[in-house]
């Protein structure tokens, strides 16, 4: 059970396209290291790494349908930046979000058929039935968490986007990061997954954490690849 999308897009020297159209590689153009915010927004402040403003000037979080909008890969890029790696959680992200909750209202199901409760009040196939409608309704909610969360490796920076209910945007500048760091409590090393944060001065941003990654080793070289390449 692993959905997990990672698709790399070598730049036009090669041959390939990005996201079907051609962008010159060119070095990025922000000399403090914090990147900009893109043409629809103005530029990120100079005091931190943190860039909520991608999609508002004043660092709101976007609603559901403006992020949808803004999904795709070519309105969060700037004019001179190539794609290297784009990728989702693995669709282990959606059971382990889900399972705490579905456990609970399945247990609470059994105790109240168990101890009488439920026969009071409702029909046991209706008990049934509206528990497994609360399990379904909290599956999808997964589902929709799991499409909100898109990671994004360009030439320039990181960027990390997640939330159904509050969609956020962290983006980092590639010369900011001091270190990536794999990170694979032992629930994740069953499904052979891992979570990947971005050190700037030592510290993680738990905003930017890439987290229930399909291949972490190889995710994690690539990003590293890419640091090296920016000088770092």
């Amino acid at each position: 059970m692993d959905g997990a999308s990672t698709l790399s897009f070598p730049d036009r020297r090669r041959g390939h396209r990005v996201f079907g159209a051609s962008r010159p590689v060119s070095p990025c153009t922000d000399a403090s290291g914090i990147t900009a915010g893109t043409a629809h927004s103005p530029p990120a402040g100079a005091s931190g790494e943190i860039d909520t403003r991608l999609a508002q000037p004043t660092g709101q979080a976007v609603g559901a349908g403006e992020l949808a909008g803004r999904l795709n890969p070519e309105a969060i890029l700037h004019g001179n930046e190539i794609v290297i790696l784009l990728v989702r959680p693995s669709l282990w992200f959606i059971a382990a979000g889900s399972f705490r909750f579905c456990a609970a209202a399945v247990l609470l199901a059994v105790l109240a058929e168990r101890l009488g409760l439920a026969g009071r009040f409702l029909h046991p196939d209706t008990l049934v039935y509206v528990t497994a409608t609360v399990v379904l309704v909290r599956v999808m909610y997964g589902v929709m968490d799991w499409i909100s969360h898109l990671y994004l490796l360009t030439n320039c920076r990181i960027v990390t986007i997640k939330g159904a209910r509050k969609p956020e945007i962290f983006q980092v500048s590639l010369s900011r990061i001091s270190e990536v760091r794999l990170l694979r409590p032992a629930i994740q090393r069953c499904f052979g997954v891992g979570t990947i944060g971005f050190a700037t001065g030592g510290a993680i941003h738990p905003a930017g954490l890439w987290n229930w990654i399909r291949h972490p080793d190889r995710v994690r070289r690539q990003i590293e690849d890419a640091l090296r390449k920016r000088g770092r």
